[in-house]
């Protein structure tokens, strides 16, 4: 699949924003921190790796790992393929 073409997508007005997201399945520990103002956060291997996809992805496309793959496939609706 494709990019989206250029001036396709969410707008600020001024520039389109262009996304990247990294997926991973697995298990991650949660907790919030602070004592006055609280921030729920996530910590584990598993951000790690989403973080990783993430940042060597595309612009305007999801970077799943295979495992996730595995998982999403059997899901009616959804196109998954591999990068180009």
């Amino acid at each position: 699949m494709p990019p989206l073409p250029e001036g396709e997508g969410w707008s600020t007005g001024q520039q389109p924003v262009r996304l990247r997201l990294g997926m991973h399945v697995g298990p991650v520990v949660a907790g919030i921190l602070g004592t006055q103002k609280f921030t729920y956060d996530l910590w584990g291997d598993t951000v790690n790796t989403a973080s990783r996809m993430e940042s060597h992805g595309v612009p305007g496309r999801v970077q799943v790992t295979e495992s996730t793959w595995l998982a999403l496939r059997e899901r009616s609706g959804l196109l998954v393929g591999e990068r180009c």
